[in-house]
């Protein structure tokens, strides 16, 4: 028994025969469940399949089997009888002149082509049937090879029977101007056939038409035009030339038909203006020729490229009462013109989101699992990559996209020919296409209102401006071909731009590194390490040119086969020497950085690197990071910092310097390029001198990693490759974090050579440093001039430079005023600088408390004072960004609009608010801030129609609603956010070891001594206070988590605020308290009645309405609710009741309040109004 490994159908085929040639004389067997056919080679088993194909259409013309004796397999021949009905050529049939001969084009199973001669009148003859029926049984159009002498037999003629015109249709060609005919099709009323001239090569489409008489009825001609339409629309690429009899003048009903047909889809008419058809009382012109778009692009322009004429007198030799009309066309030369190139439509790369089928994963993955064992990385990435298009599909779009029912409406409309059924469905589709698109964008809102991200992310960016218009660069390049050679120069020298000398170490340190790293052996992989990998994968990502998605990783990674080979094929990777080239390849989007692109560098290079390269590198950094020595200066990229360390120790430096009084200077440096510039052999090295012995082969592969990226770029219709050989590619797991360690460690370098040569330095470090971003401090002007040279060449031996255009040097007014005296050396790149009292540092403001661009006379309170302003700006610039995803109504679920209020405007300065003084007058700006937003989200609006007084009243009271609805969501109000994060973050400071930047930052402040008299608030001093202990007792709790983490409910209790829901009517007169109607509230007077408790509003429609009920206040005011719930649809019930109420049932009030919002989210406001108030509400009664 011999089993064979599956595969596709041709190379399944090629491989029996390979067997069959080598092994068919050596088998044999005497059963029907196994055979071998003799061998017989490629071209007969071409002729066999052919003859076989034309055997079952000859049995169905027939009506019954083709004996095998009537078959002559070698030389294609087929019999009836004693008469030649089909052969492989003319010649075998040995017809009568008389004979009516077709030949057929046949498409056998493995969609190889053959054709046939067919001799009709034979077949007719045999068979017993009309040859009209024998053409008819085969749908489309014979060619006949005519066998009476004449001039005829210089002429291809293509025709059939089976249409509706009398007799037939007909097209004569004459072998000198045609090459060759490619393809004919029929229809009820015409034919056509597509063929190649012989002078210019055009392929064109010539159609033979007779179009129903005027006596027959209009359905009918209706339903020709239709079929006319659909052949102009299936081949509107083709040009296409008709000419027949069209049986409609101009001008009639039926000619403005004809006209339209043409005319809406850019054809064309052209009439000879004479008569064509001459009856015996009249005469007419019926018969004309027609053009498509596309055939009158290939001709002449000029007027007489078309030339349409109608012989007069040749219906008489004819013998027709139609007379011969020709049409003389003028085609472009092709040599002597550039034709214009048909449209070609880009196929998407697989760079974008995907989706994975679970179950299919489940069910497929043992199978793949079976197939990598044994394969070589190169194998298994290829079947990884089959598997992973297997199972996954194109993420569904939120775009609007037509119904399939407004589709047909379409469809039917562009094959219409009536003009009144035409405007008929035109109306429908717009109207039915105006439904689609509102109910579309209502479930987009209904969508974002819950909270649903990818809506919110559409309806964001679905209003916002075009962003890279590039018109006027194209007009500045000189079209599109130099913009684009512009834009592929410019990015192959960026990325292709490594200096000899850097290629001469480079290559010194591969040699050194390569031998170490063949003494090193690697561990595999584990299930944990890979989990945190996993983990660490964020969902609908755009995936890199293979479409592997994140999806597709996690979903292996949820089932057990999976595990397994995911884990066999990291581990392949992990012990491969040389990775799959597809492997380093990543398509780089080039997004726009401006509104308008002036030039190449206005894009932004985005990398789209493969998922399982990101997972792999992951793995390998998370290895030999450990063994890596962190650098003291590095705040980004480094495990156990993050950005409010380096944000706060810059804060720290500023905020004691105002303090004292004594100023530094600051350089804010911008470096240019900088992943894409570092050298690769300043990478090498530092892999090689940190990475541990033992992990050493980790590290070699990572630098493969970096050392080999292959970049796709596609700028319009250009497209481009470029090896990157210099720089660090971004997009990866690992970019950052390398970079941050080779930069850290060079800078940190640099600083103890200027320590150990005496520089002076007035605080804990010369340099701050996150990832790229660079601030630099000096003490004085003479210090500056002589460091930052140094600094400038000290980059530039790391391939690195910095962007003199976006680099600021910073400090204090006075300082600035110093400078401006200092003479620099000519050379000095501080010249060229742009300085001033302020500037960005990681996109916050930077600046000394006495100046500032807000208020230059008053000038910034602290550094809080500052922080809060980036805070005001940053949160409104995301609140208009999210306004495209709201509408109003959120008040109907308040805890999904509190979610997104926090999600994506409050996260725009939690991340730096540890770094921000809790003072009271700052928690109420921020509380306010955070209502003024929620009060626009949830939809509480004021009428436009109300006056000065009642909108100012409206307001006070929507205000009021927010800060009530916040106490029910204490962990959503920004306050208690603030306080808990400065906590945390508090803590984690502290934990620092004691030479950490930011710890000696941050307790530098304490021994600060004032240079004037003042508060003097710091985070250290802050926690002091919170716990009421000294400096030395705080370090020393703080080292215990659990028990730090235990005091954070005490110091969020003293920080906690809890608005009353009880206050003074914020009505400016008694009318006002019922009579401010709005969707959202719902204004209600409580007084007592003769008969019990009365609830009294006014409805808009039926007026002023009244409830009456005897028993408990509470219950009477449940009751009333539930009554009123099934009208009102807002969110504040906003009550109106005397003092002495408050007073007397404030319990059963406040428990009426709490179940009402737990259980119809409506929300209860208590106001307070005036005791003749209460008499003149109670007299409308």
């Amino acid at each position: 028994m011999v089993c064979l490994r599956p595969l596709p159908v041709d190379q399944a085929r090629e491989r029996f025969f390979q067997l069959k040639a080598n092994f068919g004389h050596m088998l044999s067997t005497n059963t029907d469940e196994a055979w071998m056919s003799a061998e017989k080679s490629a071209e007969q088993r071409k002729r066999n399949r052919a003859t076989r194909t034309i055997r079952q259409m000859l049995e169905k013309i027939k009506g019954g089997p083709v004996a095998i004796e009537d078959i002559d397999w070698t030389r294609q021949i087929m019999w009836i009888g004693s008469c030649r009905v089909v052969a492989a050529n003319l010649a075998s049939l040995h017809c009568q002149p008389t004979d009516k001969i077709c030949s057929r084009a046949t498409t056998d199973d493995y969609g190889e082509r053959s054709t046939f001669f067919f001799n009709v009148t034979g077949l007719a003859s045999c068979t017993s049937t009309q040859p009209e029926a024998v053409e008819e049984f085969e749908e489309g159009v014979f060619e006949y090879s005519l066998q009476e002498p004449g001039e005829l037999r210089s002429f291809y003629v293509v025709g059939t029977t089976a249409t509706s015109a009398h007799l037939g249709q007909v097209i004569l060609l004459h072998k000198d101007n045609v090459e060759l005919i490619s393809n004919a099709w029929r229809g009820e009323r015409f034919i056509a056939a597509e063929v190649v001239l012989s002078g210019t090569q055009h392929r064109i489409c010539i159609v033979s038409c007779h179009l129903p008489h005027q006596a027959r009825p209009i359905e009918e001609f209706e339903e020709s035009l239709r079929q006319l339409v659909q052949f102009l629309v299936d081949h509107q690429d083709t040009p296409i030339i008709f000419m027949g009899d069209f049986n409609c003048e101009p001008g009639t009903e039926r000619g403005v038909m004809l006209d339209a047909c043409f005319s809406t889809r850019g054809g064309k008419i052209v009439r000879t203006g004479m008569a064509t058809r001459f009856g015996h009382v009249s005469q007419s012109e019926l018969d004309y020729t027609a053009f498509n778009k596309a055939f009158q692009q290939i001709v002449l322009p000029e007027a007489a490229a078309i030339d349409t004429k109608a012989l007069q007198h040749s219906r008489i030799e004819l013998g027709s009462d139609h007379c011969c009309v020709t049409c003389e066309v003028s085609f472009h030369d092709p040599r002597a013109c550039v034709v214009k190139p048909a449209r070609v439509r880009r196929t998407r790369n697989k760079c974008r989101r995907w989706s994975v089928d679970p179950s299919l994963v489940e069910t497929t993955t043992p199978q793949v699992l079976d197939k990598v064992q044994g394969l070589d990385i190169t194998g298994q990435w290829e079947v990884l990559k089959q598997h992973s298009t297997q199972v996954s599909r194109p993420a569904p779009s939120l775009k609007y996209r037509d119904s399939d029912t407004l589709k047909d409406l379409c469809h039917r409309r562009r094959i219409t020919v009536s003009m009144e059924d035409r405007a008929t469905l035109t109306r429908r589709i717009l109207s039915l296409r105006h439904i689609e698109r509102t109910m579309w964008v209502q479930q987009l809102y209904e969508r974002s209102r819950q909270g649903d991200t990818g809506a919110i992310r559409y309806l964001r960016q679905r209003n916002l401006p075009v962003q890279g218009s590039i018109h006027s660069f194209l007009s500045n390049s000189g079209g599109a071909t130099q913009a684009g050679q512009r834009v592929q120069e410019h990015y192959e020298a960026l990325f292709s731009k490594r200096e000899p000398a850097d290629d001469a170490d480079l290559e010194a340190c591969l040699q050194t590194f390569r031998e170490q790293a063949q003494q090193s052996h690697c561990q595999e992989f584990s299930v944990a390490e890979v989990q945190k990998g996993v983990d660490r994968l964020k969902r609908s990502k755009v995936t890199g040119p293979s479409g592997m998605s994140n999806e597709y990783l996690s979903g292996l990674w949820g089932i057990d086969s999976g595990k397994d080979l995911l884990l066999c094929v990291l581990n392949q990777l992990l012990k491969s020497p040389a990775l799959p080239q597809d492997f380093y390849q990543a398509h780089v989007a080039l997004l726009p950085k401006a509104k308008e692109i002036l030039s190449p560098k206005d894009y932004r290079p985005i990398n789209l690197i493969e998922a399982l390269h990101k997972l792999y590198s992951w793995l390998l950094v998370a290895r030999l990071q450990p063994g890596w020595s962190t650098p003291r200066l590095q705040k980004g990229g480094v495990k156990g910092s993050q950005v409010c360390d380096a944000l706060s120790s810059a804060q720290a430096r500023v905020t004691k310097e105002s303090k004292t009084r004594q100023y530094n200077i600051y350089l804010s440096c911008d470096i240019s390029a900088a992943f894409d510039s570092l050298r690769q052999s300043a990478v090498a090295r530092f892999l090689l001198e940190q990475s541990p012995r033992d992990r050493l082969h980790e590290s070699w592969q990572l630098l493969q990693l970096i050392l080999h990226p292959s970049l796709e770029f596609q700028w319009l219709s250009r497209e481009w490759k470029v090896d990157q050989v210099c720089g660090l590619q971004q997009g990866g797991s690992h970019s950052a974090v390398v970079f941050s360690y080779v930069l850290g460690r060079a800078v940190q370098y640099l600083e103890e050579k200027w320590s150990s040569d005496g520089e002076e330095c007035q605080h804990s470090s010369f340099f701050l440093l996150f990832v790229d971003d660079i601030l630099a401090t000096f003490k004085d002007w003479s210090q500056a001039s002589r460091l930052v040279s140094q600094l400038i060449e000290f980059l530039a031996s790391l391939g690195l430079a910095l962007n003199s255009s976006k680099t600021k040097v910073m400090s204090h007014e006075s300082v600035l005023r110093a400078g401006a005296d200092f003479v620099f050396p000519p050379s000095c790149f501080l010249r060229d600088l742009s300085w001033g009292t302020e500037c960005l540092y990681l996109k916050k403001r930077l600046t000394h408390f006495e100046t500032g661009a807000q208020a230059t006379q008053v000038g910034f309170a602290d550094s809080t004072a500052v922080m809060l302003e980036s805070l005001g700006r940053a949160t409104h610039v995301a609140f208009e960004s999210l306004k495209q995803a709201l509408r109003r109504g959120h008040w109907c679920c308040p805890r999904k609009t509190i979610q997104l209020c926090n999600q994506y405007l409050g996260a725009t300065w939690f991340w730096y608010s540890p770094v921000m003084e809790p003072l009271q007058k700052y928690l109420v700006q921020v509380r306010s801030l955070q209502v003024t937003f929620l009060t626009l989200m949830l939809g509480l609006c004021v009428p436009s129609s109300f006056g000065p007084p009642a909108a100012a009243s409206l307001n006070r009271t929507r205000r009021r609603a927010v800060l009530v609805l916040l106490n029910w969501f204490v962990a959503c109000q920004w306050v208690h956010i603030w306080v808990k994060r400065r906590w945390g973050y508090l803590g984690h400071v502290l934990r620092f070891p004691e030479g950490n930047v930011t710890r000696v930052d941050l307790l530098a402040l304490s021994n600060t001594k004032q240079a004037a008299p003042g508060p003097w608030r710091h985070l250290h001093a802050w926690g002091m206070s919170c716990l009421n202990v000294d400096a030395q007792q705080l370090s020393d709790r703080a080292r215990d988590r659990e028990a730090w983490t235990s005091y954070t409910a005490d110091i969020l209790d003293k920080y906690a605020y809890h608005h009353p829901i009880f206050n003074p009517a914020t009505a400016s007169n008694w009318r006002d308290t019922v009579r401010l109607h709005t969707p959202w509230r719902l204004a209600v007077h409580v007084c007592v009645a003769s008969a019990g408790w009365t609830v009294m509003w006014i409805d808009e429609e039926y007026g002023l309405q009244e409830f009456t009920r005897l028993g408990q206040i509470q219950e009477v005011l449940q009751i009333w609710l539930l009554w009123i719930q099934l009208e009102f649809e807002g969110l504040v019930i906003d009550v109106h009741l005397q003092d002495w109420m408050q007073q007397c049932f404030y319990s059963e009030l406040v428990r009426f309040h709490e179940s009402t919002f737990r259980s119809f989210n409506f929300l209860i406001l208590y106001s307070v109004i005036p005791e003749t108030w209460a008499e003149k509400l109670s007299r409308l009664l």
